[in-house]
C-alpha cells in the first residue's frame, strides 16, 4: 500500500525530468533573435517508425546505431517519408544526411497540406510516390532539392527551392551542397514568409515568399522524398529535430 501511494509522485517526477531534458536540447546552429523549444525528435534508437508514414515502393531500414535508411524498391517511381506531427509554428528543422551514391534526387518538403487545407496523410487520396503527386498534384508545400542527379548518374546543376502545386521556382543556387559521400548537417528555418536552408552552416537559400505565387504557407507536415535508380538509390537520415522558434 505504501508503494501505491508514492507511485503517482514517482511518475510525475520522471515526467518532469523528461520534459526538462527536452527543454535543454538546443539546435547545433543557433538562429539569432529567436528562442527555441524542441517539439519533435527522432533518433531512430528504438527501431520503430511510429512517428512516420511511408509512401511509394521501397523500404525504411533502421540500423543498430540509430539511422534510417530510405531505399527505393523494384520499379519504384519515388519514395516519400512523412513525419506525422503537424507543425503550425515558426520552426527550425535539423538533421544529419548522407547519400552514398550518385543516381538519384533528394528533396525536403515543408508546410505540406492539401490544397484546401486538409491533412496530407489523412484527408487526401493515397499516393504511390511519383514526384508529380507532390509537385503538381493536390498538395501545397515548399520543397528544397539537393544532391540532384538522374537515375543514370547525370548531375542536374544546383539546388532549388520550389513552391507547389506547380513546381514553381522561388530560388536557385548553382552550388549543389550535398554531392559527396559523407555526412552533412542540414538546417531548414521557416519564420513567417522567410525560408532559409543551410548545409554545414553554409547558407544555400534565403527567400521571402511575398505571395506572388499564391498564399504564404505557414503550417503542415514535414517530409522527405527520394527518386532515382530503383533498388539502388538510398538516403541515410538521423538525429532529426524540429524546434519551435519564438522571436525574442
Amino acid at each position: 500500500m505504501k508503494y501505491k501511494k508514492i507511485l503517482p509522485f514517482i511518475i510525475l517526477f520522471l515526467m518532469f525530468l523528461f520534459c526538462d531534458s527536452n527543454n535543454n536540447i538546443q539546435p547545433r546552429m543557433q538562429i539569432p533573435g529567436f528562442d527555441t523549444k524542441l517539439i519533435f525528435q527522432d533518433n531512430f534508437d528504438n527501431n520503430l517508425l511510429e512517428n512516420w508514414k511511408k509512401e511509394g515502393i521501397g523500404k525504411i531500414e533502421i540500423t543498430p546505431d540509430g539511422k534510417a535508411i530510405l531505399g527505393l524498391g523494384e520499379e519504384s517511381k519515388g519514395l516519400a517519408f512523412w513525419a506525422l506531427k503537424e507543425i503550425d509554428v515558426d520552426f527550425q528543422l535539423e538533421f544529419n544526411l548522407r547519400i552514398p551514391n550518385h543516381n538519384g534526387l533528394f528533396i525536403i518538403i515543408i508546410c505540406a497540406q492539401g490544397i484546401n487545407g486538409g491533412d496530407v496523410i489523412n484527408d487526401l487520396p493515397e499516393r504511390n510516390g511519383e514526384i508529380q503527386e507532390y509537385s503538381k498534384g493536390d498538395i501545397r508545400s515548399y520543397h528544397i532539392s539537393s544532391h540532384c542527379f538522374t537515375e543514370q548518374g547525370e548531375q542536374i546543376p544546383g539546388s532549388k527551392l520550389r513552391k507547389n502545386p506547380g513546381h514553381l521556382l522561388l530560388s536557385k543556387n548553382d552550388v549543389d551542397p550535398c554531392t559527396s559521400n559523407r555526412t552533412y548537417y542540414i538546417d531548414v528555418v521557416k519564420t513567417g514568409n522567410r525560408i532559409r536552408y543551410y548545409v554545414d552552416d553554409m547558407l544555400i537559400h534565403d527567400f521571402r515568399d511575398r505571395g506572388g505565387f499564391g498564399p504564404i504557407y505557414s503550417e503542415g507536415k514535414i517530409g522527405f522524398w527520394i527518386g532515382g535508380k530503383p533498388e539502388d538509390f538510398k538516403v541515410i537520415l538521423d538525429d532529426i529535430h524540429v524546434f519551435k522558434l519564438k522571436a525574442q
